[in-house]
């Protein structure tokens, strides 16, 4: 069986031997220049489900269907909150690594580790499943990274519950407090800071709370919408999203969006947000710091 994929996957791909001999295997050609390099991941096994394909390890068909349900619960919100694809005719091919490699995306792959804690493994495919609609990679990781994560707690929290999305979420707070550094670099500052991994895997997702905080989760949305389908996103980069959010912001009544992206995106100090706290407490009064006191949180009494 043969399964042909771009170059810029090779990176990504487990190393194999060559060995066209063994049985069931799958040789993934890589095509690019005058010559197609072959490398052999196999043996592998080929499913299907609701339009996802999936490439699992021999005995493995419940991790394949379990995650191409993960993979195909994604797709489905995520075409109802943010539109078609930007790229809807690439396949969904999720790839079985090895133990040990993680999970990574790439226009119409997902490679993901089969032996991965179950709960932990969904979140990373909905994860992955969420870069199909996040732009090119940012060098301040903001317009990839930080939404990818943010879609991810969405997604987990339309999956199993509000309280599957509260601890992600203070698992994210938890992670940006034991890093006093990334808490003062500004999410459109990043790039090249040796905490920037943190800064947008964590304060990045976590400033779209508190702004979904203020405006609720269909105005975050619908700001996400905007961003995605306009033209400055073939060149994304956290200061272009500062420039479209701070002109859809401007429209809207009861929030401050002038001081909310400074206080995130560009001022060096730490974010008003108490990561030590209850995370629905604490998004509320971070929020309510743009909005005058009211906000669009699920706790039944906000404290400003």
């Amino acid at each position: 069986m043969q399964v042909h994929l771009p170059k810029a996957w090779l990176a990504f791909l487990p190393p194999g031997e060559e060995d066209p001999a063994q049985a069931g295997a799958v040789r993934f050609t890589i095509t690019g220049g005058a010559q197609g390099l072959h490398l052999f991941c196999g043996p592998y096994e080929q499913r299907q489900f609701q339009g996802v394909h999936t490439y699992h390890l021999p005995g493995d068909a419940a991790w394949a269907q379990e995650v191409a349900q993960a993979a195909t619960f994604g797709v489905e919100r995520l075409t109802q909150w943010l539109g078609p694809r930007p790229l809807p005719d690439a396949q969904v091919v999720v790839l079985a690594l090895p133990a040990g490699w993680g999970s990574q995306h790439l226009p119409g792959l997902i490679a993901q580790t089969s032996a991965e804690d179950g709960q932990a493994r969904m979140a990373e495919v909905v994860h992955e499943v969420a870069h199909f609609w996040t732009p090119g990679r940012d060098a301040n990781r903001f317009c990839d990274e930080a939404v990818a994560h943010y879609l991810e707690d969405l997604l987990v929290g339309e999956r199993d519950g509000v309280t599957a999305r509260v601890a992600a979420i203070a698992h994210r707070m938890r992670a940006l407090g034991a890093c006093p550094e990334a808490q003062r670099v500004p999410l459109a500052a990043a790039a090249g800071h040796a905490a920037l991994e943190t800064v947008s895997r964590q304060k990045g997702p976590l400033a779209l709370c508190v702004l979904e905080y203020g405006i609720g989760r269909d105005g975050v949305l619908a700001l996400l919408k905007s961003w995605i389908r306009s033209p400055d996103v073939d060149a994304a980069d956290a200061g272009r999203f500062v420039r479209h959010a701070g002109e859809m912001l401007a429209g809207l009544g009861g929030f401050d969006g002038r001081s909310y992206l400074r206080d995130w995106f560009e001022a060096e100090a730490d974010p008003p947000l108490d990561v030590e706290g209850d995370p629905e407490e604490a998004l509320c009064r971070a929020a309510s710091r743009y909005t005058g006191g009211q906000t669009m949180g699920r706790v039944k009494k906000c404290r400003p």
